[in-house]
């Protein structure tokens, strides 16, 4: 796989965290699907490279914290939803896309650490910003602690300086840290499928459906047709990676997998999603790829062409 060197991915996020290497740090998971676990794993690789000692958590994922998370979510309280150790010098959320009015875990969450842990620092590894409708602004203007927010694109960032927040908060840009995996963390694939994969969630963009009827009527009798198989409760985690791994062209409006596909080297064309973000990361990240396309509905014929041709 071939990468123009002139990207050196997720650098910020590596310099910034080395000034964190005699801190007890908690990482905290928010949730998700497979892609998210690409995220987690990216950013636990670079923490074990860099001796970083850290403990991670899971949100939610005990019945206790799941029973107390979703009171606060219903009621609007703010109960300890996380339980963090004392001597903890530092709290990392993980990154990812739960910054935003879609999904609200991981806004639920910064809002609960802001007011339970007024005096531990936090972090907010690369994540994508999109609030049309919350006051985001009002949430930080409560914290008292440091608080450094990374943006993995760029319209994020801009969004977020334009907030005019409040002075202990600070705006950074890093990568995904699904780009800190190399081809090497995984293992080799058959490299002879066509693998499409669509969103059915609330980030599905209902502009790409002629196209995506265009491309399952076109592969579906000889080719792999997956449909949106981030879902962890329909796929474990080793399915997915194999079914990328087995893939020569990817064709998604699924960021993960494009993301994955990329380091893996495939073939790739990425639809827009519902908002910004799919087209943000690919502008900040994936147009380094020289096998990675963002591609629009109207592209279809075209895409089918070449992929005629391949």
């Amino acid at each position: 796989m071939i990468v123009c060197m002139e990207k050196k991915f997720c650098l910020n996020l590596s310099e910034f965290l080395l000034y964190y290497q005699n801190v007890k740090l908690t990482v905290i998971q928010p949730g998700g699907n497979h892609g998210d676990s690409l995220i987690y794993k990216g950013l636990q690789k670079k923490l074990n490279q860099l001796n970083i000692d850290y403990k991670e958590i899971l949100y939610g994922k005990n019945i206790i914290s799941f029973c107390i998370m979703m009171v606060n979510k219903l009621l609007r309280t703010n109960f300890k939803s996380v339980f963090i150790e004392k001597d903890t010098g530092l709290i990392l959320i993980h990154g990812g896309g739960n910054m935003n009015d879609i999904y609200n875990f991981g806004t639920t969450l910064l809002r609960n650490l802001i007011i339970n842990y007024p005096k531990i620092d936090l972090i907010i590894a690369p994540q994508t910003y999109y609030y049309p409708h919350t006051n985001f602004k009002k949430i930080l203007t409560k914290s008292s602690q440091n608080i450094t927010l990374f943006c993995r694109e760029e319209t994020s960032f801009n969004y977020l300086r334009n907030l005019q927040l409040p002075k202990n908060v600070k705006i950074k840009i890093s990568d995904d840290t699904a780009f800190y995996l190399k081809s090497t963390d995984f293992k080799s694939g058959d490299n002879k499928n066509i693998l499409i994969v669509f969103r059915n969630d609330s980030e599905k963009n209902n502009e790409i459906s002629i196209a995506k009827a265009k491309l399952l009527e076109q592969y579906k009798p000889k080719n792999l047709i997956i449909n949106d198989f981030q879902n962890s409760k329909k796929f474990t985690f080793d399915e997915y990676i194999t079914e990328i791994l087995k893939a020569k062209i990817v064709i998604t409006d699924r960021l993960h997998v494009s993301i994955i596909s990329s380091i893996l080297g495939k073939k790739t064309y990425l639809f827009p999603n519902s908002y910004f973000k799919n087209i943000a990361v690919y502008n900040y990240s994936l147009r380094f790829f020289p096998d990675t396309h963002m591609v629009n509905p109207h592209d279809i014929d075209d895409i089918l062409y070449q992929l005629s041709k391949s």
